[in-house]
C-alpha cells in the first residue's frame, strides 16, 4: 500500500551522500592546498626588509591571538600561521619557515644605523625568544612529505576510497620520496641562540640589565649556557657608542666600576642554566664573571657595609650624648668626670658586642655543606666573597656524589680541575676536618 501512495518518493542512497561529502572534502582540501602553496610562494619571492623597518611587527608575529587571525585570514604571513604562542596551547609545524622568520628579524635589526634604543634591541631578542622550540618534534614523519603523481597526498589518496567502483587510472612512476628537512629541532635551537647572539654582541648595542637578564632567559630556555661567560665579561668590558656629529665612536669604560655588576638574580639564573645544561666549564666562568668580579664585590661593599658604616660612625656622637644625659642623674662626682667614665663605658660596651657580632657572622659554617674557607682567611674576606663560596659550593655539590658518605671520593680531570680551582681561590673542597663524623 505504501508504494502505491508514494509511487515517485525518493530514496535516501547511503552510497550517494557519502560520496557526495568525499568529493566535498577533496575539492576543500585541494582548494586550500592551492592557496597556501601560492601565497608561501608569494612570501618567499619578497626581499628583507629596508633599513627603516621596526622590529615590533616582528615581535608582534609571536603574540597573534586566534581571534585576530581569524579576523584577518588573508593578510597574515604564512610564516605567522605556524608560530604559535605558548600561552595559547599552539604548536610549532615548521622549523624551516621559523628560521627564516628568525634570519629576518636578525637581518632587520641588523640593517639598521646608528645606536639602537635599549627598546629596539629588547624586541629583536624577543621576538626570536618567544618561538617555543618545545613544540617541535625532533624528526617530521615522512608521511607528511611524501605525494603522487597529481600532487594528491596520501590522505587525499584515503578519501577516494569511498567503496565504489572506480575507474582505473595510468599513473606515471612514483617519484622517490622526497628528502626530509635537515633542519631539525637542534638545528633551529642553534640558530636562536645565535641570532640572540649576534643581536647583543652587536658593536652599537649597549648592554643594559633588561638586555642582559633577557638574553641569559633565551639562552636558559635553549639549554646553551656556553656563550654567557662572554656575555658577562662584555658586559664590563664592551666599549660605548656615542654618536658625534653623525659618526658613531667608541668610549672605553673602566670593568671595575660599581655600575658594571651583574645583578644577583641574573647571575642565579644563568649559574642554574650551566648547572642544568652539565657544563663545567661555563658554570665556573659564570661564577668568575660575576660574584668573583670586582663590580659584584664593590656594590655589594656599598649596598651593605656603608649603611652599617655610616651608623657606627654615629655611634660615639650618641654615646656621648647619652653620657652627658646619664651624668645629671648622679651627685657623688663632678659632671665631667661621670660624663667620661658613661662614654668610655658605653663605647666599650658597643665595640666588645659588635666584634662579637661580627666574629659570629663571618665565621659561621652552617651554610657550608662541601667548599670551606681556607684558615687564615681574613674575616673581611669571607664576608665580601661569601655569594661566590655558596656558588661554587652549588656547583661541587650538583656535580659530585649526592651521598654525603661519598664526598670526596670523585676522580677524573675535570672534577680535579674544579678541586684546584677552588684552593686557588682561598677556599677546601671537602675539608676532613668539617666532613660528617670527623668532628
Amino acid at each position: 500500500m505504501m508504494r502505491r501512495a508514494f509511487p515517485n518518493a525518493p530514496r535516501a542512497n547511503i552510497c550517494q551522500i557519502c560520496e557526495l561529502q568525499y568529493s566535498n572534502t577533496r575539492s576543500i582540501k585541494r582548494t586550500l592546498a592551492s592557496l597556501s602553496t601560492s601565497r608561501l610562494r608569494t612570501d618567499t619571492r619578497k626581499q628583507l626588509p629596508s633599513q627603516s623597518l621596526s622590529i615590533r611587527p616582528l615581535a608582534r608575529t609571536f603574540t597573534t591571538s586566534r581571534q585576530r587571525q581569524a579576523q584577518q585570514p588573508s593578510t597574515d604571513s604564512p610564516i605567522a600561521n605556524h608560530v604559535i604562542s605558548r600561552s595559547q596551547g599552539q604548536q610549532v609545524t615548521d622549523p624551516a619557515s621559523l628560521a627564516a622568520l628568525v634570519d629576518r628579524v636578525t637581518s632587520a635589526f641588523l640593517a639598521q644605523q646608528g645606536i639602537p634604543s635599549e627598546k629596539t634591541t629588547y624586541d629583536a631578542l624577543r621576538a626570536v625568544g618567544q618561538i617555543d622550540v618545545d613544540a617541535l618534534d625532533e624528526t617530521e614523519p615522512l608521511s607528511e612529505l611524501r605525494s603522487d603523481a597529481d600532487g594528491h597526498s596520501e590522505t587525499t589518496n584515503l578519501l577516494d576510497l569511498d567503496g565504489k567502483k572506480q575507474k582505473k587510472k595510468t599513473r606515471a612512476p612514483a617519484p622517490a620520496p622526497a628528502a626530509r628537512s635537515p633542519l631539525g629541532k637542534q638545528e633551529l635551537v642553534r640558530k636562536i641562540s645565535d641570532a640572540a647572539y649576534t643581536i647583543v654582541t652587536h658593536p652599537t648595542v649597549v648592554l643594559t640589565p633588561r638586555i642582559l637578564d633577557e638574553y641569559v632567559k633565551i639562552q636558559a630556555r635553549l639549554g646553551k649556557p656556553q656563550t654567557l661567560t662572554e656575555i658577562f665579561s662584555l658586559y664590563r668590558l664592551k666599549p660605548l657608542p656615542r654618536n658625534v656629529g653623525g659618526t658613531i665612536r667608541f668610549d672605553n669604560r673602566n670593568p671595575d666600576k660599581v655600575q658594571n655588576a651583574v645583578p644577583a638574580r641574573i647571575a642565579d639564573r644563568a649559574l642554574d642554566a650551566a648547572i642544568a645544561a652539565k657544563d663545567l666549564d661555563s658554570a665556573v666562568g659564570i661564577i668568575a664573571n660575576t660574584y668573583a668580579a670586582q663590580p659584584f664585590l664593590r656594590s655589594k661593599l656599598l649596598n651593605k657595609a656603608v649603611l652599617p658604616g655610616m651608623a657606627l660612625g654615629l655611634v660615639p656622637a650618641v654615646a656621648y650624648g647619652l653620657a652627658s644625659s646619664m651624668s645629671l642623674l648622679q651627685d657623688s662626682m663632678d659632671q665631667s668626670s661621670a660624663t667620661g667614665i658613661a662614654f668610655a663605658a658605653i663605647l666599650a660596651y658597643v665595640a666588645f658586642t659588635g666584634t662579637i657580632g661580627v666574629v659570629v657572622i663571618t665565621t659561621s659554617n652552617d651554610q657550608m655543606r662541601r667548599v670551606t674557607w681556607l684558615p687564615g682567611l681574613p674575616l673581611r674576606q669571607r664576608w665580601l666573597r661569601e655569594e661566590e663560596r655558596a656558588a661554587l659550593d652549588k656547583v661541587a655539590c650538583a656535580f659530585g656524589f649526592q651521598e654525603q658518605h661519598r664526598y670526596g671520593e670523585e676522580n677524573g680531570p675535570e672534577f680535579q680541575a674544579l678541586r684546584n680551582y677552588i684552593f686557588s681561590r682561598g677556599m677546601v673542597l671537602d675539608a676532613v676536618e668539617l666532613m660528617e663524623g670527623m668532628n
